[in-house]
């Protein structure tokens, strides 16, 4: 077995995660599975370290098993009570109302009982009063569980198990934890690299160099995912890969002085660690890039496959759902791509020597190049499917674009915002400020440029993208047996494009209706090549969901806002149109249009009414029960809150059950979250999650 530490890490990891999602009685069968397997391998006279692949799985559910009794099931049994708890404030966000704020507070003590530092776990409360980061406050919280959304997982990694709203709390003092002290220092550094620079470029040199995003507005945020390079504005692996290479050369753990550079490595990424504040993601990659270069300070020579499959381990002790992360599997996954690549550039390489032209050099050096963001966007793609994101048809090309001036930008903020620190060296800050501001506005062009692209948003199902992965490894093995390596360079991203163009062309004009937000009144979210129509209900909280959807499917502003709520109040939604059905006067309608989504807003009496007709099929949403004198035939009720007085639909599509439904003469559809309603050029009507429960 090659690579054998690397393989036992990746069977270790895979049951771990595999356990995570699965429920906790499922285990003892699955240990049954291992120890049979682990039986087999003993009775053979050759195994190798094949034996020590299901060990690691039964060490996996075991470690799993003690995470999820030890620290989470006792979490978990608090939901619906009303503790006495002791919290420290974590981190925080902008909250709904002034004087609040959103928190995600670690327990440190339940009903005057301390927990345990691996008892422990964190709430998020979405009303907390205003407080930094380290502070200890006192009260009673009403706990709940959290809802299974698409960000459920996300809150698991970081420990997150109970959703709280606070009742009066006091605060009890202040943490001295050196991380929270830190966290100050990264405000301030934050503050010295936005002195000299417009909000724009200042929010992004900040978010890339100390990872502080509170700056950075939504619509730039959105055009950096639908470029595929929302990685950049996270302080992640890349960074600190990147911070590395700059100070210590393009190869920080090998040729001459390998161990003095690896130790400098370790030195830099240490550094960056405390610079951030040790946040969650910035420590996970900060424990793989530790791992790697402790590899090249200690084994002679660094395996790059296995520094990564042991940190990998490392990071899943943290926790029984510290896999989950989704940025964790993105970063790992496009990690793995990139090994991968170079692996496979091998041959283009040795085929480079033995022609001996710079002609052949510069072409396999070329198709080096383009192999490592082909396979990092590669080995992505399953996870960011998994993960409800949507893929960029244009993260290679921003890659090419924008990683080589990464590494300049990133010194340039660090050396700003350290210079800015000292007296006397303003001249200095202004000068590398202006050089980072420079080389951000370009990177913010590349972006938004990027973005604008029509195959920048991918909406590609399981099944297609399984198909192109099943037919990308085919070629690899096919090429691979016929000794043809080299030429897989060329052929393989002409498949992928072929690919993501025939089905771009084939998806084109399809419109995508989901519920987004609360069960009881869920927003009404209308999507068409990029371009958003948004049926409003509910308050605050619903519409930080929608500005969250929009911004997981790379939309930055909303063409059309219909607020169908009968007291409209204040709407923190941007959008380029808004009608407000509660201002027209009654009896009257008025259009709203976003590419082929045509709407038509209703006041009746009793309630409001959109009418969505999208290629000939009629979808309907309402708030309160209005009245019509004639009652209009859809093919869906989406939403349906309240009995339609007014519509006469074929198809309910509901979030959740009420008791109207009960007996109702058209058919009944369960939309849990991630469900949605597909319309195809042609009226082909396709309805994707969620179940049927026919009346």
């Amino acid at each position: 077995m090659r690579r054998p530490l690397a393989v036992v890490c990746c069977a270790y990891v895979l049951t771990q995660l595999a356990a995570a999602f699965l429920p906790p009685a499922a285990f003892v069968p699955l240990a049954a599975v291992f120890v049979c397997l682990f039986a087999a391998a003993l009775a053979r006279k050759k195994g190798g370290y094949a034996r020590l692949v299901p060990l690691a799985c039964l060490a996996a559910l075991a470690v799993q098993w003690v995470g999820v009794w030890g620290a989470a099931q006792p979490a978990f049994s608090l939901a619906g009570s009303r503790p006495q708890l002791t919290v420290r404030v974590e981190e925080t966000s902008p909250g709904y109302a002034d004087g609040m704020v959103r928190a995600r507070l670690e327990v440190l003590a339940a009903e005057g009982r301390a927990l345990g530092p691996l008892r422990r776990f964190c709430i998020t409360c979405p009303t907390f009063p205003e407080a930094q980061p380290g502070e200890i406050y006192e009260g009673a919280f009403s706990l709940s569980a959290l809802e299974k959304d698409s960000y459920y997982y996300g809150n698991l990694a970081d420990r997150v198990y109970l959703e709280g709203e606070s009742g009066p709390v006091e605060r009890a003092g202040m943490s001295g934890a050196l991380r929270f002290k830190l966290l100050e220092v990264r405000r301030i550094l934050s503050a010295s690299l936005r002195k000299y620079l417009p909000r724009e470029e200042g929010g992004v040199l900040a978010a890339m160099t100390v990872g502080d995003r509170s700056h950075v507005s939504g619509q730039l945020r959105a055009a950096y995912r639908a470029a595929g390079a929302s990685h950049l504005l996270v302080v992640s692996g890349l960074h600190l890969t990147l911070l590395c290479g700059a100070f210590l050369g393009n190869r920080p753990v090998g040729g001459r002085l390998r161990k003095l550079k690896a130790l400098g490595a370790i030195c830099a990424v240490l550094f960056v660690m405390g610079l951030t504040g040790f946040t969650p993601s910035v420590t996970r990659a900060g424990i793989a890039a530790l791992i790697f270069y402790f590899g090249a300070l200690l084994l002679q020579p660094a395996d790059s496959f296995t520094s990564l499959g042991v940190a990998a381990v490392l990071i899943s002790l943290q926790g029984p759902y510290a896999l989950c992360d989704l940025g964790l599997q993105l970063s790992f996954a496009a990690t793995l791509g990139v090994l991968t690549a170079g692996k496979m550039a091998r041959p283009l390489r040795a085929w480079a020597r033995d022609t001996e032209r710079k002609a052949a050099a510069a072409l396999a050096k070329a198709g080096e190049l383009l192999l490592c963001p082909v396979f990092a966007a590669l080995f992505t793609l399953p996870v960011q499917l998994a993960g409800g994101l949507t893929p960029s048809g244009v993260s290679v090309l921003a890659s090419l674009l924008a990683l080589p001036l990464m590494g300049p930008t990133l010194v340039c903020g660090l050396l700003a915002g350290l210079c800015g620190l000292v007296p006397g060296l303003d001249f200095a800050a202004r000068v590398f400020s202006l050089g980072g501001g420079l080389l951000v506005r370009l990177l913010n062009a590349v972006a938004t440029h990027l973005a604008a692209l029509p195959l920048a948003r991918l909406r590609l199902p399981w099944g297609y993208a399984l198909l192109v992965l099943a037919l990308a490894v085919l070629l690899w093995l096919a090429a691979r047996r016929l000794h043809k390596m080299r030429w897989l360079a060329a052929v393989f991203p002409c498949m992928l494009a072929l690919a993501v163009f025939c089905y771009t062309g084939l998806m084109r004009g399809t419109v995508r209706v989901a519920l987004v937000g609360s069960a009881s009144t869920p927003c009404v979210v209308a999507v068409e090549d990029g371009r958003a129509l948004v049926a409003f209900q509910g308050g605050s909280a619903n519409a930080q969901k929608v500005q969250e959807y929009l911004e997981e499917q790379g939309i930055g502003q909303i063409a059309c806002l219909v607020d169908l709520r009968r007291r409209p109040g204040e709407l923190t939604l941007a959008a380029q149109r808004t009608v407000t059905a509660q201002e027209l006067p009654q009896n009257t309608a008025a259009e709203a249009r976003v590419c082929d989504i045509m709407g038509t807003v209703f006041r009746l009496k009793g309630g409001n009414l959109l009418i969505l007709d999208i290629k000939g099929c009629k979808l309907a949403a309402v708030t309160g029960k209005p009245l019509a004198a004639q009652p209009l035939k859809v093919d869906f009720l989406v939403g349906g809150g309240t009995a339609p007085g007014a519509i006469e639909p074929g198809t309910l599509l509901s979030a959740k059950r009420y008791d109207w439904h009960t007996g109702y003469a058209a058919q009944f559809y369960y939309a849990s979250q991630g469900a949605a309603v597909w319309v195809r050029p042609g009226r082909s009507v396709m309805l994707k999650g969620g179940s049927y429960a026919v009346q």
